[in-house]
């Protein structure tokens, strides 16, 4: 007799609608008889009855009934075979049913918990079953039929199960008021009755519903009511709700509230969302949710957002996940540019709604997503800890983008860091992006302008800010005090820090880089034995392999790799030792990670006094201090 031996697994709750993945380790299987040993992958999984929680209570661990019945579907069989267990506890050996055969073919698919009328589809690796639309009650769990799992094996020996559900974990603030809760979308999303399970990716199988069921609800049984401190679970389809979740609160039948979240929402596959007293109006409408940024540890300084919606990314430090900042007291926008000489009005780029807790940071885009840049700041009291850049982009994908110049190893962006065009335009200059003081990841504007015909002078993009700020540095002026400081632009006669720091920016990517995701800022100058790189080196490129451009535009065009397109790279202007817009159309500098002694390369554009635009690859001995602009590269 096959024989199933399930092991105990863990079940995440989390506010931020996530979840982990840990797999649990095979025991040992005896010889005879042959046990199909299955097992629960880590955060993935959950059942019925939970044992001890961590003190945070985020993760449980979860206990097998005695009783549990899980499908067995063998690939030559017609019907699923229902498996048991009488043990309970952290292991269970779960054998056939009384008078039920054992499941048989060459493939295997499991379902927790059993349902007759479930049927499963071999060629399409999928499982057909029901989610309840009508869920009943059960203090500190959920209803036992409603939470699904499922696996798949090429054999009896060894299936590993994963959860496949979402939903809500609450408690109550007036508990004997309510006989029934009701669960919806905002946007009509559908939510339980019968499901579609794929298997295609046995480790990340996806439940879709397969009619428009938009709520559910959970019933008292009778004889029972709600209890105060006391965890309450509904069980849904994982998936985004984009305009959030609204839940209704019955007595007999008539409806006593309704609670909203308006927040753009994700639950996740395998996690539960938690709110203590859902009843409390003030609880749902202050959830914040949205899109990862970062997508889990993909942390930055700067993030693209390409459509409209809520977001949220981590609270830490650059590029370094494991870096938490610690001690945040509040968070807000300190300044947003539309890349004008205008700035924009509040809210008009992320609205001013901005929050945290404890790990991630949440805001809003309004509906219509309007190009722009933004800067976000997390404070412990009244001092700054950390910022991030904002890159509002609609529609783009930077990887989509992305050009290889001839001879290069490895694409850059398209366009400047927080520039909102790529391709060049007399009648603005929005391809010009923002400018940085080498080694500092915070960015400050640009130039509003194309051309400026005064050989200084220029206007520096707007921003909702105020003022450009500038100050001298003096003895305290180091990293420390540049983080505390995002919007002043340190004035110097080389270098912002008072002592030089030549690992601020590097070759590899530090937590200072202000690049997003995946990219850094490039390397310009490189030699081996004497030689350059020149595959490495960003701008180093045969003179029939770019052009200089100046009348109408100003600026150098790069050939693709590709073939006929090129990479336009404007002559914007850079900001000076002193902190002024200087020589707009005329002369500017794209910085590298690359130092030499006290001082760093650049790629350099230079109008001679004939008006002929000369161009340097690594122009070397450029002052730290000086603000100029960044091109991407791929890490």
């Amino acid at each position: 007799m096959h024989r199933l031996r399930f092991i105990s697994y863990t079940l995440l709750f989390s506010l931020a609608f996530a979840a982990c993945s840990e797999d649990v380790a095979n025991d040992k299987l005896p010889s005879e008889p042959v046990v199909l040993h299955a097992t629960y992958a880590g955060g993935k999984a959950t059942k019925t009855e939970f044992g001890i929680f961590n003190t945070s209570r985020n993760y449980a661990q979860i206990l097998w009934s005695k009783g549990d019945n899980i499908a067995v579907f063998g690939s030559a069989d017609t019907q699923p075979c229902r498996y048991e267990t009488q043990e309970g506890g952290a292991e269970a050996d779960f054998v056939p049913g009384e008078g039920v055969s054992e499941a048989s073919g060459t493939s295997f698919m499991g379902l927790y918990p059993y349902t007759e009328s479930a049927s499963c589809s071999f060629g399409s690796k999928t499982i057909e079953t029901v989610i309840p639309i009508n869920q009943f009650a059960v203090a500190g769990s959920f209803d036992p039929i409603a939470y699904l799992a499922v696996g798949s094996s090429s054999s009896l020996g060894q299936m590993s199960f994963y959860n496949t559900c979402s939903g809500l974990c609450f408690t109550l603030k007036n508990p004997g008021a309510y006989s029934s809760i009701e669960f919806s979308g905002k946007n009509g999303e559908n939510l339980a009755g019968p499901v579609s399970i794929s298997l295609s990716n046995s480790t990340e199988p996806e439940a879709e519903a397969t009619t428009s069921v938009t709520s559910v609800t959970l019933n008292l049984a009778e004889g029972q009511s709600f209890a105060s401190d006391t965890e309450y679970f509904i069980v849904f389809c994982p998936g985004f709700f984009s305009k959030g979740f609204k839940v209704k609160f019955y007595s007999s039948g008539s409806l006593v509230q309704t609670c909203e979240c308006s927040a753009g929402v994700t639950f996740r596959r395998g996690a539960f969302g938690r709110v203590n007293n859902i009843d409390d109006p003030a609880k749902l409408s202050a959830i914040r949710e949205g899109t990862d940024l970062a997508d889990g540890n993909n942390v930055a300084n700067c993030y693209i957002v390409s459509e409209a919606g809520s977001y949220k990314f981590p609270m830490v430090k650059g590029n370094d996940p494991d870096q938490a900042l610690e001690g945040v007291t509040s968070v807000a926008v300190l300044w947003e540019s539309v890349n004008t000489s205008s700035a924009p009005s509040k809210g008009s780029i992320i609205k001013d709604n901005i929050t945290f807790n404890g790990r991630y940071i949440y805001f809003d885009t309004p509906s219509s997503l309007k190009s722009g840049n933004a800067l976000v700041a997390a404070y412990s009291g009244s001092e700054i800890v950390w910022s991030w850049h904002i890159w509002v982009l609609p529609g783009y994908d930077a990887d989509d983008s992305a050009q290889t110049i001839v001879g290069k190893s490895k694409p850059m962006m398209d366009r400047n860091l927080g520039a909102l065009k790529a391709e060049p335009s007399t009648s603005d200059a929005l391809c010009n992006g923002l400018m940085y003081q080498w080694g500092r990841k915070d960015p400050f504007p640009g130039a509003a302008q194309s051309y400026v015909s005064a050989s200084t002078g220029g206007t520096l993009i707007a921003t909702t800010g105020g003022a450009f700020k500038s100050a001298y540095t003096d003895t305290n002026t180091d990293v420390a005090y540049s983080i505390a400081n995002p919007t002043v632009f340190f004035k110097c006669d080389r270098y912002w820090t008072y002592t030089p720091d030549g690992s601020l920016w590097a070759t590899e990517k530090t937590i200072y880089d202000p690049c997003p995701y995946g990219w850094k800022v490039p390397t310009a100058y490189k030699m081996e034995n004497y030689a350059h790189v020149v595959a490495e080196e960003a701008w180093n490129v045969s003179s029939t392999d770019y052009q200089r451009v100046s009348g109408s535009l100003y600026g150098m065009y790069f050939n693709l790799a590709s073939g006929s397109s090129r990479a336009w790279y404007p002559n914007g202007g850079y900001l000076s030792l002193g902190g002024s817009l200087y020589m707009v159309g005329q002369y500017t500098c794209y910085w590298s990670c690359n130092i030499i002694g006290d001082n760093s390369y650049a790629m350099e554009m230079s109008q001679t006094v004939a008006g002929k635009l000369t161009f340097t690859p690594y122009r070397g001995g450029k002052a730290r201090g000086e603000g100029n602009y960044v091109r991407c590269i791929k890490e």
